[in-house]
């Protein structure tokens, strides 16, 4: 059996288990870890205990079953949803960096500053308590075009992904995305669209990983 030792691996490796018998999805194996046939049976509750109790602490097999049991009581449409979801966002309550972009010469002429941003968003992370400056964490990439009197603000997540198919090599794609365009009057009408975008996401962020935000905070 395999020893987790961090929670993160643990909750990747069981949700695939249980969100693949449970939705029915196909599940890829790398050979040395591919289940036996009676493994490949779905998952019933006692099932999930005796799997993980050997290795894991009341508060992980908890953590579990409450998915599990998340899943199990939503409609087929909430459970195609909630798949999209869980790979757009979920981070096991994981915090995560921001990288704002430089402006060109039309923002800096109204007074908006990349320093401005960067204090909007991280301050909208900081009270959600999921911000970080650490490298290589996953990431918000914030990007502000202003031309004129015209604007766009984009706001997406970045996550580490790992292709277990071809390359067997680690990687960063967006997976989550939203975006606003407009016209301004000044820099702060431009501000408040770059809060409302970050408000959004945190939203998205913290209805995902709920559970794991609950267990994190125990």
């Amino acid at each position: 059996m395999k020893m987790f030792n961090d929670l993160g691996a643990l909750v990747l490796w069981g949700l695939t288990l249980l969100m693949a018998s449970t939705l029915n999805l196909p599940v890829v194996w790398a050979e040395e870890e591919k289940p036996t046939r009676e493994g490949l049976k779905a998952f019933s509750d006692e099932d999930l205990k005796e799997t993980f109790e050997e290795n894991l602490s009341e508060k992980s097999i908890k953590f579990l079953g409450e998915h599990l049991n998340k899943i199990r009581s939503m409609t087929p449409e909430e459970r195609d949803q909630f798949g999209i979801d869980y790979f757009e966002l979920y981070l096991n309550c994981e915090p995560v960096a921001i990288i704002v972009e430089e402006l060109s010469h039309d923002a800096n002429r109204i007074g908006l500053t990349k320093q401005s941003i960067l204090a909007a968003v991280e301050s909208r992370l900081r009270a959600a308590r999921i911000y970080t400056d650490k490298s290589f964490a996953p990431f918000l990439h914030v990007v502000v075009t202003v031309a004129g009197n015209a604007f766009s603000i984009k706001v997406a997540l970045n996550k580490r992904l790992f292709d277990d198919t071809i390359s067997m090599r680690h990687g960063t794609a967006t997976t989550w995305q939203r975006s606003l365009t407009g016209t301004h009057t000044n820099n702060a009408f431009i501000l408040t669209g770059v809060s409302q975008l970050m408000d959004l996401f945190i939203a998205d962020y913290l209805r995902v990983n709920e559970i794991a935000c609950k267990y994190k905070e125990k």
